[in-house]
């Protein structure tokens, strides 16, 4: 109500108590978003919806939307089309919040995203589903870090990937893979950070 009535929240931002439960996935905030530097660029964002219409498209007569999304810094306008509409119609609905996953868009002077991925944050969050989204590759906090020693067989290896993709859930996994053999000042090699794109357990 005191959102209707001002236009800004007097209390804490609604998002905020969702905040926790997805900080290591979330790479923005809405108001960093610059046309020279995000254009293009993929991006994780938590808001709350503040509008939404939908439309039926031209050629298959299938619902899309476009919708008002906003954090504690700023809102942008974004766009949901027909097969992601469909999987979460029920619950696009103004003031409720979401994880957003998109692609940062610059048309006719203004920043949108085009949505491919996003889920309510009401309610228990959906482990597997929060794992198909990018985490994002910050300093590491909040992930497990795997550190896989140098000369590790492909064999090992194989069986190390065969076991992390069979025991998926919440835990986020960040590997540090040597690369070349003496290839560093210190003939130590230098390593690789990856980021499993899904959770374990």
């Amino acid at each position: 109500m005191e959102k209707e009535l001002l236009g800004v929240y007097l209390t804490e931002h609604p998002l905020q108590k969702y905040l926790e439960k997805v900080k290591d996935y979330v790479s923005d905030k809405i108001g960093d978003f610059t046309a020279e530097e995000s254009e293009g660029e993929e991006t994780v964002i938590a808001g709350v919806l503040t509008q939404i219409r939908t439309v039926q498209t031209r050629r298959s007569n299938e619902t899309m939307c476009f919708a008002t999304i906003e954090d504690e810094t700023a809102r942008i306008d974004m766009v949901v089309f027909p097969k992601l509409y469909k999987e979460h119609q029920s619950v696009l609905i103004a003031d409720k919040p979401f994880l957003v996953q998109a692609r940062v868009d610059y048309r006719d002077d203004r920043l949108g995203l085009v949505v491919n991925k996003l889920m309510c944050l009401e309610g228990e969050i959906d482990s597997q589903k929060l794992s198909q989204f990018i985490p994002h590759q910050g300093s590491g906090a909040g992930f497990k870090v795997v550190e896989i020693p140098r000369g590790t067989s492909r064999e090992i290896l194989n069986q190390m990937a065969a076991l992390f993709k069979s025991n998926q859930g919440s835990e986020r996994v960040r590997v540090i893979l040597p690369t070349s053999a003496a290839s560093g000042p210190n003939g130590n090699g230098s390593v690789k950070t990856m980021d499993l794109p899904y959770g374990v357990n």
